[in-house]
C-alpha cells in the first residue's frame, strides 16, 4: 500500500508555524513567562480580566486614559505605584536628557575620583618627602651637634671639626630660604648657626681661627632667635639660646678689637639671664649657664678698667658656682665653674692691688683643676684651663717677689700647652697659649738678668704670632699678641748691644698697638700695653744715647698711663706702672733737667708709698719704691756735688740721706722676707755705702757752717 504525498498550502504553513510558537510558548517555564507580563500593557490586560468587579476598570473611560497613558510613557492606573516605577517613566519620557546628564554626572565622578586619587598620592608623597626631610636633619643635627660635642676636648679634632664646619654651612645657608613659617625649623637653624660659629672662631674654645666668618655665622644666628623671642616673649629655650648668641657675639667682637661691642652684647645677654632667674631657681643647667654669663661679663668689665662693678660679678659668679657644687657634690660642672670665677676674682684683685688676696683666690682654683685633671686626664678643657691657673699663679707670684716659683708654674703651663697643641696642631688657641707661655718665661728670665734665655724664649713667641696673624689676619688679638712678641725681642736684643736690629721692630711692635687703639679707643687696656712698648722703645732709644728721643716716648708712655687711670681709677697696677715710667722719665731727665726730674721721682714716690701701704704683700712695689727713693737720693748727691754754696750743698747731702735711709729701711725688709734675687742683694750693699758717704759730707758741711 502506497502513500500519496500531498503539498502544504502557505495557510496550512502559517497555521502550523503558529501552533509550533504556541507548543514552545507553553513549554516555556512559568518565571520566563511571568517576566514577560511584567510591562504596563500586560498589566492593562490582566486588570480588564479580573474576575472581581473591584479590581477591574470601573468603565471603558478608564481602560482607555489607561492605554493612552501607556502610550504616552506615563504611570498607568493597572501598575503599582512606587518610586522606581515613576523613574523609569520619566526616564522613558526623557531619553536623551538623562543620557546627557548621565554622561555629565558619571564625568563628574570620575574626575572627583581622579582629584581624589591625586590628591592622595600627593599627601602620600609629601609625607614621604617630609619623612626624608625630617631624615636629612636628623642627620645633620647628629653630625653638627652630637658628633662635634663628642670629639670637641680630644687632642686633635680640629680637623675633623673643621670638615663638620664645611658640611653645616652649605646645608645651613641652603636651609634656611626655606624655614619661613616654620619655627622649629628656624629654631635649629639658628642653633646651627652657633654652633658652627663656635668651631670657626670664638675664642673661648679650640677653633679654626676664622674670627671673621664666626661673627657671621653668629649674626645670622641672632636675628633669627630675635624674631622668634619676640613672637614667644616666655619661651625659654628661645630666650637662652638668644643670649648664648649675644654672648658668642662678645666673645669675637672682643678679640677683633670691638671692646665697646662686647661689652654690649654681653650685657644683653646677662639681662636675659636675670629677667628668667626667677622662673628657673631649681634648673641645674640653667644656674650653669647663669654661672658662665656672669663671669664672662666680669671679664669685659675688668678688662675696661670697671673694677669695682667687676669684683662684684665675679663674687656673685663664685656664689653661684658654690651653689651649684651644694646641689650637686659629686658632679664636675659646679667645680669647673668655681675654679674659673675664683681665677677671674684673683685677676681683679691683683689688678687692685691685693696680691695676697690675689694668690689666695688664683691658688684656690688651681687646687680644683689638677683634681678635675687627675680624674679625666684626657679631657682636653681641663688641662687647657689647669694651665691656665699657672699662668695666673706665676704673675701673681711675680708681684709677690718669688720669681723662682713663678718660673716653674709658668714652665709647667708650658708643657701643658704643648702637649695640646702636638695633639691638636689645627688649634689657634693652644698655639696661642704656647706664645703666651714662653713670653710669660721669657719675663722672668730678664728679671734675672739671663737675657739671651729670655730671648730664646721671646723668638719662639715671636714666631708663634706671626704665623697666627698670616692665618687670621683681622684678629686684633693675634695683631696684639704679635706686637707684644716684637716689643720683648727688641728689648732683649737692646739689652745685648744690637741696638739697630732692635730699634726696628721695637718700633714695629708701637705702630701696631697704636694702630689698634685707634680702632679700638674703647679698649683701654690697650693704653697699658702701648705704655710698655713706649717704654722699651725709649730704653733703647736711652742705651743708644739718643736722649732726647728716649724723653719722648717715656712722655708718651706717661701720657697712656694717666690716660687709663682716668677710665680706671682703681686700677692698682696700673698706678705702679705709671710710677715706673715717672722713674725712667726722671732718669732720662736727670743730667739736662734736675728740677724736672726731682718732679718726676716725687710722683713716682707718691705713687708707690700708698701702693705699699695699701698692698703689703707686693714685693714688686717694694722694690720700685726703694729703686725711686735710692735715684732720687743719687740725683740730690749729684746736685751736692755741682752747687757750690755750702748751704744749699749741705740742704741737699741731707735730702740725698733721708732718702737713703728710706731706701736701705726696704732693701732690709725685702732681704729678711727672702724677696731678692743674689743680682739685688747689692743693692742693700750700695745704698748702705752711699749712706755712709751722705753722713760724711753731711758732718763735714756741718762743721763747716
Amino acid at each position: 500500500m502506497g502513500y500519496e504525498l500531498t503539498p502544504f498550502s502557505s495557510g496550512d504553513r502559517v497555521a502550523e508555524s503558529a501552533k509550533i510558537k504556541a507548543a514552545k510558548l507553553a513549554l516555556q517555564e512559568p518565571s520566563r513567562l511571568k517576566r514577560q507580563l511584567r510591562g504596563d500593557l500586560d498589566n492593562i490586560v490582566l486588570k480588564a480580566l479580573r474576575k472581581e468587579p473591584a479590581r477591574r476598570y470601573a468603565s471603558v473611560e478608564q481602560l482607555a486614559e489607561d492605554i493612552r497613558r501607556h502610550l504616552q510613557a506615563l504611570p498607568v492606573m493597572a501598575t503599582p505605584d512606587s518610586a522606581s516605577y515613576r523613574v523609569s517613566k520619566f526616564v522613558r519620557r526623557h531619553k536623551a536628557g538623562v543620557a546627557a546628564t548621565a554622561l555629565i554626572a558619571l564625568a563628574v565622578t570620575g574626575g572627583v575620583a581622579a582629584t581624589w586619587w591625586e590628591a592622595r598620592v600627593a599627601v602620600q608623597e609629601r609625607a614621604r618627602a617630609e619623612r626624608r626631610f625630617n631624615d636629612v636633619r636628623k642627620l645633620a643635627n647628629s653630625f653638627l651637634f652630637e658628633f662635634d660635642d663628642a670629639i670637641r676636648n680630644l687632642p686633635g679634632s680640629t680637623p675633623a671639626r673643621a670638615l663638620v664646619v664645611k658640611r653645616a654651612l652649605e646645608y645651613l645657608d641652603g636651609l634656611a630660604a626655606e624655614a619661613r613659617g616654620d619655627r622649629s625649623l628656624q629654631f635649629e637653624i639658628a642653633s646651627a648657626y652657633q654652633k658652627v660659629a663656635e668651631v670657626q672662631g670664638n675664642p673661648m674654645f679650640p677653633n679654626l681661627g676664622d674670627s671673621k666668618g664666626a661673627l657671621q655665622s653668629s649674626r645670622k644666628a641672632l636675628p633669627i632667635l630675635e624674631s622668634l623671642a619676640r613672637t614667644e616673649p616666655q619661651n625659654q629655650q628661645v630666650l637662652l639660646a638668644l643670649a648664648g648668641t649675644h654672648q658668642q657675639i662678645s666673645d669675637v667682637l672682643d678679640f677683633s678689637g670691638d671692646t665697646a661691642g662686647a661689652v654690649a652684647h654681653s650685657g644683653e645677654a646677662l639681662k636675659i639671664y636675670e629677667r628668667i632667674a626667677g622662673n628657673l631657681a631649681t634648673d641645674p643647667n640653667f644656674q650653669t649657664e647663669r654661672v658662665i654669663q656672669t663671669y664672662h661679663y666680669a671679664n669685659l668689665l675688668n678688662l675696661t678698667g670697671v673694677l669695682d662693678e667687676a669684683t662684684a660679678e665675679y663674687r656673685q659668679a663664685v656664689e653661684l658656682s658654690q651653689r651649684l657644687i651644694a646641689a650637686n657634690p659629686s658632679g664636675q660642672e659646679g667645680k669647673v665653674h668655681l675654679a674659673t670665677s675664683l681665677d677671674g676674682l684673683g685677676n681683679v684683685l691683683q689688678e687692685k692691688g691685693d696680691t695676697a688676696g690675689a694668690l689666695e683666690n688664683r691658688r684656690r682654683g688651681l687646687a680644683i683643676r689638677e683634681e678635675l685633671a687627675r680624674l679625666d686626664p684626657n679631657n682636653a678643657h681641663y688641662r687647657r684651663q689647669l694651665a691656665f691657673s699657672h699662668h695666673n699663679v706665676g704673675l701673681s707670684l711675680v708681684a709677690a717677689g718669688d720669681l723662682a716659683s713663678a718660673l716653674a708654674h709658668f714652665q709647667q703651663e708650658l708643657r701643658l700647652f704643648e702637649s695640646l697643641s702636638a695633639a691638636d696642631p689645627k688649634d689657634v688657641q693652644a698655639r696661642r697659649n704656647r706664645s703666651l707661655a714662653h713670653k710669660q718665661i721669657g719675663d722672668v728670665l730678664m728679671r734675672t738678668a739671663d737675657v739671651r734665655g729670655a730671648l730664646a724664649q721671646y723668638r719662639a713667641a715671636l714666631v708663634i704670632d706671626r704665623d697666627l696673624t698670616s692665618v687670621d689676619p683681622g684678629n686684633s688679638q693675634a695683631l696684639l699678641d704679635l706686637s707684644f712678641s716684637e716689643s720683648k725681642v727688641g728689648s732683649a736684643l737692646g739689652k745685648l748691644g744690637q741696638t739697630r736690629e732692635a730699634l726696628v721692630i721695637l718700633r714695629s711692635g708701637v705702630e701696631r698697638q697704636e694702630s689698634l687703639i685707634a680702632k679700638d679707643p674703647h679698649h683701654i687696656l690697650l693704653y697699658n700695653h702701648l705704655a710698655n712698648s713706649y717704654t722699651l722703645l725709649a730704653n733703647c732709644l736711652l742705651d743708644s744715647a739718643d736722649t732726647k728721643s728716649a724723653i719722648e716716648y717715656y712722655r708718651k708712655a706717661v701720657a697712656a698711663r694717666l690716660r687709663l687711670l682716668e677710665k680706671s681709677p682703681n686700677s692698682g697696677t696700673n698706678r705702679g706702672a705709671l710710677a715706673e715710667c715717672y722713674t725712667n722719665l726722671a732718669k732720662a731727665l736727670g743730667p739736662s733737667d734736675r728740677e724736672d726730674a726731682l718732679k718726676q721721682y716725687g710722683n713716682a714716690v707718691e705713687l708707690l708709698e700708698h701702693l705699699t701701704a695699701v698692698d703689703r704683700s707686693n714685693a714688686q712695689y717694694r722694690i720700685a719704691l726703694a729703686d725711686a727713693l735710692s735715684n732720687t737720693a743719687r740725683l740730690y748727691v749729684r746736685m751736692a756735688g755741682q752747687d757750690g754754696e755750702p748751704s744749699t750743698r749741705l740742704q741737699y747731702w741731707t735730702n740725698a740721706r733721708s732718702f737713703y735711709q728710706r731706701s736701705q729701711e726696704l732693701w732690709l725688709e725685702l732681704g729678711r722676707a727672702g724677696k731678692l734675687l743674689p743680682a739685688r742683694g747689692r743693692a742693700i750693699r750700695e745704698v748702705s755705702g752711699e749712706l755712709a758717704r751722705c753722713n760724711d759730707s753731711v758732718a763735714k758741711l756741718q762743721q763747716v757752717h
